[in-house]
C-alpha cells in the first residue's frame, strides 16, 4: 500500500534475527512489512517527523494499521500541518480516543491553545487560542512535547 502522506521513517527490532533492523524503514515499508516472510518484528518513529513522533510518543511500539489509519485521518481533514498533529495528538492522549476510529469531526472539535514561549512560566501569564484554520510555525519534536507537558495540549 501506497500512504499519501510523508510519515517520516521508523527504527525497528527483528524478533527472528534478534536484531535492530540495520536500516530505518519507510511507513511506507512498515505498512507492507511481511512479518511471516522477513520475521516478526516491532517499530517505533525514528524522530525525522516530529508530528508523527509526538503522536506516538507514549507507545512501544507503531503498527502499520495506525498508520493506515492515521494516514486516511489526513486524508479526511485534508492538511497535515504541525497544528493538524496537535489537534490529533490532544484528542488521542488527553482524550483517550482509538486513532483507528477518531473521526475528522473529533479532531477538529478540539479546542486547541498553543503557548510559545521563553521559560516555563510563559504559559501562566495568558492564553491566546490558536484561531482555527490558522497556520502554525513549523515546530521541532521538543516544542511538541514541551507543550505537551505544560498542559496545553
Amino acid at each position: 500500500m501506497t500512504l499519501k502522506h510523508d510519515l517520516g521513517t521508523f527504527e525497528g527490532f527483528n524478533f527472528r534475527e534478534q536484531a535492530a533492523l540495520d536500516r530505518n524503514v519507510t511507513a511506507d515499508e512498515l505498512v507492507d512489512w511481511d512479518h511471516d516472510g522477513a520475521g516478526e518484528a516491532e517499530f517505533w518513529p525514528a524522530g525525522d517527523h516530529p508530528g508523527v513522533a509526538a503522536l506516538f510518543d507514549r507507545r512501544n511500539a507503531v503498527t502499520g494499521s495506525e498508520l493506515e489509519a492515521l494516514d486516511d485521518l489526513l486524508r479526511q481533514l485534508g492538511h497535515d500541518g504541525t497544528e493538524t498533529f496537535l489537534r490529533i495528538r490532544f484528542a488521542v492522549h488527553d482524550r483517550g480516543l482509538d486513532l483507528r476510529t477518531v473521526t475528522p469531526e473529533e479532531v477538529d472539535d478540539v479546542l486547541l491553545y498553543l503557548y510559545r514561549g521563553t521559560n516555563f512560566g510563559d504559559p501562566r501569564r495568558g492564553r491566546v487560542p490558536l484561531p482555527r484554520g490558522s497556520t502554525v510555525p513549523a515546530l521541532r519534536s521538543g516544542d511538541i512535547r514541551t507543550a505537551s507537558a505544560t498542559g496545553c495540549c
